[in-house]
């Protein structure tokens, strides 16, 4: 019995974006290194938190991944809910 292209693939339970810093795991944004949500980094700084302060808050984030959370968020709020 032949198979044909796609049926049955699974789809990785990591997935890349176009970010360095965030994968998508299992359909969820979240910081490569740490695993922490995007979500999460994006909700601290809307509640007023400066950037340069989470990682003060989320001691497993550099500056870095904090901006990185952020520019992604930026660009794919539909995906933070």
């Amino acid at each position: 019995m032949s198979r044909k292209p796609g049926e049955g693939d699974v789809v990785p339970r990591v997935q890349p974006t176009e970010s360095d810093f965030v994968v998508l795991h299992q359909g969820i944004p979240r910081l490569r290194d740490s695993g922490i949500a995007v979500r999460e980094v994006f909700q601290l700084w809307r509640s007023g938190v400066n950037m340069a302060d989470i990682p003060g808050r989320l001691p497993a984030l550099s500056v870095a991944e904090v901006f990185a959370a952020l520019r992604y968020a930026r660009d794919h709020e539909d995906q933070l809910s």
